[in-house]
């Protein structure tokens, strides 16, 4: 892979819109963060969170925009949301938005081969489910994760001890059923060996989450390198879910982390 990217690199950034896939009855739009220079850039695509029933492609602007500026061109991507749209719409989606990126690689200007994903809160669940049970060419190079939601099932039960109704009647309506938040599930894939990749992953965490029991991305983080999976694990104390709260200075220093990680898995041949 090996593509020359200076994490400290500033770049002007284009901004632009594009469908990314079409359904009977949606179109699915990809914000495209291009940094403006000759190429070919590394590419990430990015998914919102919003447990599976709200946000969109504008979600992850700080980070998407972050990103673009240091030499990375990101596709932050509409998802299908419950209860209209339930598992695996997501997981689909994002597996789509990885084969399109490729397939547009030069119109956009990227290494088809540097495709990455990002993914935060229930989008981390999205983008691992799909890094996981990837075959072909909806492999990911690597995977950075911000407060994701590993373990849907582990994340339910939990909500419905802290009655965070919220939490519970969302992550209902997208998966239907406990069975199915067990068994569609990164961990229940790392567990039972139902895995086809093992990506290099980055999890950013803070300590003071309450979507997301520290509990969840520890034991994944423990099985992943238990399987021989590269996993970076790295916590913020105080900090909340979501990017409103994080305070300048915790929140510069895991943008660091994440251009250094990918900076990393890029000078991998």
């Amino acid at each position: 892979m090996s593509l020359p990217y200076d994490p400290a690199s500033i770049f002007e950034v284009s901004v632009s819109e594009m469908p990314y896939g079409n359904l009977q009855d949606t179109q699915l739009l990809a914000k495209i963060y291009a940094p403006k220079g000759r190429g070919p850039f590394p590419a990430i695509v990015s998914i919102h969170g919003g447990a599976w029933n709200t946000g969109n492609r504008t979600a992850n602007k700080i980070i998407d925009e972050d990103l673009a500026c240091s030499g990375v061109l990101v596709a932050a991507i509409d998802c299908r949301v419950s209860p209209k749209h339930t598992y695996p719409a997501q997981v689909e989606d994002f597996s789509w938005a990885v084969q399109w990126i490729k397939a547009k690689a030069g119109t956009l200007n990227i290494d088809p081969k540097s495709v990455g994903a990002l993914g935060t809160s229930s989008g981390g669940h999205s983008v691992m489910m799909g890094a996981l049970k990837a075959l072909g060419n909806d492999r990911v190079s690597y995977a950075v994760l911000l407060w994701p939601v590993l373990d849907p099932y582990a994340r339910y039960l939990y909500a419905r001890e802290a009655s965070r109704k919220d939490l519970v009647e969302r992550s209902e309506w997208y998966f239907k059923t406990a069975d199915q938040m067990l068994k569609e599930n990164p961990q229940t894939l790392l567990d039972k060996k139902q895995i086809n990749e093992k990506p290099p992953v980055l999890i950013i965490q803070g300590t003071a989450d309450t979507n997301v029991p520290l509990s969840i991305p520890e034991r994944f983080v423990k099985t992943y390198e238990n399987l021989g999976g590269e996993v970076s694990y790295k916590l913020f104390n105080g900090m909340p879910h979501g990017f409103n709260g994080w305070s300048e200075p915790l929140w510069n220093e895991a943008a660091t982390d994440i251009k250094q990680f990918i900076s990393k898995q890029l000078q991998k041949s």
